[in-house]
Formats: structure tokens, C-alpha cells, sequence
């Protein structure tokens, strides 16, 4: 869903960013680790990129865009035999 007005930016590893005021709900809340869309042309996020405060990425694929993992095919079970007649002759002898 990304135009040209928009970038995907993530905060800079330990790092924590806050919208600017003007946000609505948004304002003076963190940036998400996972990152977010903010305008391309706004001064603060341009800012918080020179400062090396986040760094633009690439937008995660939405669910439709993905494709789906095969699921892995479960391994069988290694048999044991049990051998019930070597334990009783070891025990035999040790009497």
C-alpha cells in the first residue's frame, strides 16, 4: 500500500521513536519495532532518518502477497526392539 508519498520506516536497532505532535491518536506514541507508513515529505521523519534514528525498510507482504509454507511431513518414530532375553540372561549371570 505504499505510494510515493509514503515510506516504510523501523526504528534503528535500540532505538525508540515517538510521532510528533499533529498525529491524532497517534501522537506522542512509539514507533512500532515492527515499523510503520509515514509521509515521505514530512521534515521530522526526514530528520529522524539523517539522524540515524530509524531506517527505511521494506514493508512486510500482507497475508495475500505471501505464499504459504509447505508444511513439514512428519518423521516417523525410530522402532526399538526391546530384547527381553538378553536383560534376563545378564541378570542371571550376576546372581
Amino acid at each position: 500500500m505504499a505510494s510515493k508519498e509514503t515510506m516504510f520506516i523501523k526504528p534503528a536497532h535500540d532505538r525508540m521513536i515517538r510521532y510528533p505532535d499533529g498525529y491524532g491518536a497517534l501522537s506522542r506514541q512509539l514507533l512500532p519495532t515492527g515499523g510503520a507508513y509515514v509521509p515521505a515529505n514530512a521534515r521530522y521523519w526526514v530528520r529522524k532518518l539523517r539522524l540515524g534514528d530509524c531506517v527505511i525498510c521494506e514493508a512486510p507482504k500482507t497475508k495475500s502477497e505471501a505464499k504459504p509454507k509447505p508444511e513439514p511431513k512428519p518423521k516417523a518414530a525410530p522402532k526399538v526392539a526391546a530384547k527381553k532375553s538378553a536383560t534376563k540372561s545378564a541378570t542371571k549371570k550376576e546372581a
